[in-house]
């Protein structure tokens, strides 16, 4: 389904950061939610163009990050327990938790475990460094 599709995306895009890092800037979703402006500053510097950096560019990205382009979501609050499901939620913890402790994500391990109804999510294993 839609998730596994979204799952296997994500683990192949970590794949290639993990193999080849200095390809890449790493920008955390919630370190960039928290900090717009220096994150946005810092991946300028990391690519080289701090020269990029004018006068006024931080209030434009700031302007430009507090611009809604979608409503507010429902999950705000709620446990990806809630938004998942359980045996949903088992199955990405289960499938995604190598790559993710490699950025610093933990999830509780005291998770349903989801019946063998459910199809464990199709993913290669952690490429070794």
């Amino acid at each position: 389904g839609y998730i596994d599709a979204v799952a296997q995306r994500w683990a192949l895009t970590v794949d290639e950061y993990i193999k080849c890092p200095a390809r890449y800037v790493l920008v955390r979703y919630e370190d960039f939610v928290a900090a717009p402006v220096e994150q946005t500053k810092l991946l300028v510097e990391r690519l080289g163009l701090p020269q990029l950096w004018l006068p006024g560019a931080g209030e434009r990205v700031a302007a430009a990050t507090a611009v809604r382009y979608q409503t507010q979501g429902q999950r705000k609050g709620r446990s990806p327990a809630e938004i998942f499901g359980g045996p949903m939620l088992s199955r990405l913890v289960e499938a995604l938790s190598p790559r993710m402790e490699r950025f610093g994500y933990k999830f509780s391990t005291d998770l349903p475990r989801y019946s063998s109804e459910w199809q464990a999510i199709d993913i290669p294993p952690v490429p070794e460094l």
